[in-house]
């Protein structure tokens, strides 16, 4: 059980994280759609482990680890909010 304060803060750093996902997606997006299949499923392999380990691991630190869906949803949020405020026109 998680008291209401772990839950509001772990609800910003979903949020925030989700912003930040897209800003790293767009700064790396050449070498995740790189030509070469095997570099492009290297890449994508590293990106995905690393940026999960990351926010498991500022999990870990703001709440021992604990991950709830609406952890996920507020991260998923985030990194569609930022789409659409900061996607070329």
């Amino acid at each position: 059980m998680m008291i209401l304060i772990d839950q509001i803060i772990s609800f910003l750093v979903s949020f925030v994280y989700g912003f930040f996902l897209y800003w790293i997606i767009c700064k790396i997006y050449s070498y995740l759609f790189y030509k070469n299949r095997y570099m492009r499923i290297l890449f994508n392999a590293i990106f995905c482990i690393s940026s999960a380990f990351i926010y498991f691991f500022i999990l870990l630190l703001l709440n021992n680890g604990i991950i709830h869906s609406y952890f996920l949803l507020f991260l998923i949020f985030g990194f569609l909010i930022s789409y659409c405020l900061l996607k070329k026109k």
